[in-house]
């Protein structure tokens, strides 16, 4: 295998590790944001 070929391995794998990081990140601020806003519902 060439060295490119190695090259775009380890850049799918940080590209999808980045990925699951960003989803993981929305997904639980999208649950804490649910929670502020139930807790405080008076706050504008």
């Amino acid at each position: 295998m060439p060295w490119w070929g190695y090259v775009l391995i380890v850049v799918g794998v940080i590209a999808l590790g980045a990925l699951k990081l960003y989803a993981w990140n929305r997904i639980k601020s999208n649950k804490s944001g649910k929670g502020r806003a139930a807790g405080h519902p008076d706050e504008d």
